[in-house]
């Protein structure tokens, strides 16, 4: 399953939709998601969340980790 990931982009209005979200970004085009993280410049170690992990593995077959971290 293709994931796609958006950078540098701000969401102007999130809509729920069903069981997904609708979103808006500022540049005009929007995206019907199952899941959006918003960045909010921390650094973040998605390997704390274990819980997201599994699921993400499952789902998608890889592990996320924040730009500066290894898997």
């Amino acid at each position: 399953m293709p994931v796609t990931i958006t950078n540098g982009r701000t969401i102007t209005r999130a809509v729920p939709h069903q069981s997904r979200l609708r979103v808006v970004l500022d540049d005009g085009t929007e995206r019907l998601v199952d899941h959006a993280l918003l960045a909010t410049g921390y650094r973040v170690d998605v390997r704390r969340y274990r819980s997201w992990i599994r699921v993400w593995r499952a789902r998608f077959g890889w592990c996320l980790a924040s730009p500066g971290t290894q898997t």
